[in-house]
């Protein structure tokens, strides 16, 4: 067989065979079918003919520039989606932390004064059962004893005040523990009934006061003045002051969070 330039073909037998296997498939199927049927049509044919022959592999293929710019982008913004999500949630697990560790350490002022516990020399000046019992204080405002005056603390303590004992934390008491909400979390609001039919008012001060033996349940917001039935503390995030946690405490002694 002569190619157009009349010059003899190299394999001029299976070039023969395999320009005869293309042009019947081509008559039997023209180009009314799709490629891979007319492939495996047409390898089928030339195995026919006697011709070892493999099927088409995949073209393996690496990343083009623009590919990877733009799968480099996406993993970034997927990468800062999940940071920002991660450390939101990390946010609200310490406020939720902080909730749960408020209400525990009311329990324990509670715990404290029903079992009479005594109040060591180096917290009272004298080994001794506090006979106003023991409490928890809170401000919403810049209280000297949180740092950088910001309300982020609140005080377990002794009342331990001379002859009143009047059952709320004074400068004259003496503090068992200066407690530290988590960081990024803050007292946000203090808010009293004087009875269980009244609204809420905002106080900037609230004291929770356990007197054995009992024991006998004091919320105040003043030292001399009303009890109030209720206290309500929320407390909420520095960045989002939408985001709170509100521990409720009643005289009964009942303690949630909502």
């Amino acid at each position: 067989m002569l190619t157009r330039n009349r010059e003899k073909l190299l394999y001029e037998d299976l070039t023969y065979k395999i320009r005869g296997a293309c042009f019947d498939i081509w008559k039997e199927f023209g180009g009314a079918f799709k490629e891979k049927v007319v492939d495996r049509a047409l390898n089928e044919e030339l195995r026919i003919r006697g011709l070892d022959v493999e099927n088409q592999k995949t073209r393996e293929r690496g990343f083009s520039l623009l590919e990877l710019l733009v799968s480099i982008a996406v993993i970034s913004i997927l990468s800062l989606v999940v940071v920002t999500n991660y450390r939101a949630g990390d946010k609200q697990l310490a406020l939720e932390r902080s909730a749960h560790k408020l209400a525990q350490d009311i329990r324990r002022a509670q715990e404290m004064a029903m079992s009479a516990r005594k109040c060591t020399v180096a917290i009272c000046g004298e080994e001794m059962i506090p006979g106003g019992g023991y409490g928890v204080y809170f401000e919403s405002g810049a209280p000297s004893y949180c740092p950088q005056f910001q309300p982020t603390c609140y005080i377990l303590y002794a009342d331990t005040a001379p002859q009143e004992e009047n059952e709320f934390y004074t400068s004259d008491d003496s503090e068992v523990e200066f407690i530290n909400l988590e960081k990024g979390i803050r007292i946000l609001e203090i808010a009293t009934k004087d009875n269980p039919s009244s609204p809420f008012q905002v106080r900037s001060v609230s004291g929770i006061n356990f007197k054995p033996p009992d024991p006998t349940i004091k919320i105040k917001y003043q030292e001399i003045g009303e009890e109030a039935s209720e206290v309500k503390i929320i407390i909420a995030l520095q960045s989002d002051s939408n985001q709170t946690r509100t521990i409720n405490v009643n005289k009964a002694g009942l303690i949630d969070i909502d």
